[in-house]
């Protein structure tokens, strides 16, 4: 056990929260928490939810976490407990199906975000190239989806690649056609 002078200024936040709701939780409340993650070490963002429905799980209060951390996505999918997802976008609450625990993965499904070689992508492309081929599906959503990662990327060499991906739908697309 630290000592509360001695904690991280993470650390006293997550108690001093955790204080604080269990003086007024009661039965069916509604919890607000808007970005939990600020000065959390990733290992508490990732337990973040965890932690808290060991404390208040028995109050069946639903919990509305804001967050732009990929770790704390990462552990609510973990989660043993009823957990949905959902994404602003366009005014709107969009909920998510659940895309895979990896970091990578939750960046591009819950944030529109690429990292730099990201494997992740490289099985996101072969994915699709696939479905290309195999006719699962069309060109367009295919150069649609390729297009959608290029202009979330910001690093030179994955953009690169990214339209050498979109050069490989095409020759798919086109050799289905002299096949056809």
């Amino acid at each position: 056990m630290i000592p509360l002078n001695q904690a991280s200024s993470g650390e006293l936040s997550f108690v001093t929260s955790m204080i604080y709701l269990s003086t007024v939780i009661t039965d069916n409340s509604v919890i607000l928490i808007d970005e939990p993650e600020n000065s959390l070490h990733p290992t508490w963002q990732k337990e973040y939810l965890s932690k808290i429905l060991d404390l208040f799980g028995y109050y069946q209060a639903k919990i509305i976490i804001a967050t732009h951390s990929p770790l704390i996505v990462s552990g609510a999918q973990n989660s043993d407990s009823f957990v949905n997802i959902f994404r602003a976008e366009n005014n709107e609450f969009i909920q998510l199906e659940s895309s895979g625990k990896n970091v990578e993965s939750i960046l591009w499904s819950f944030f529109n975000i690429t990292t730099p070689e990201s494997n992740f992508m490289s099985e996101f492309f072969v994915s699709l190239l696939n479905d290309l081929g195999e006719g699962k599906i069309k060109i367009q959503d295919t150069i649609q989806q390729i297009d959608a990662v290029k202009n979330s990327s910001y690093d030179r060499n994955q953009i690169e690649t990214i339209e050498g991906v979109r050069e490989i739908a095409y020759k798919i697309e086109n050799r289905k056609k002299v096949n056809d």
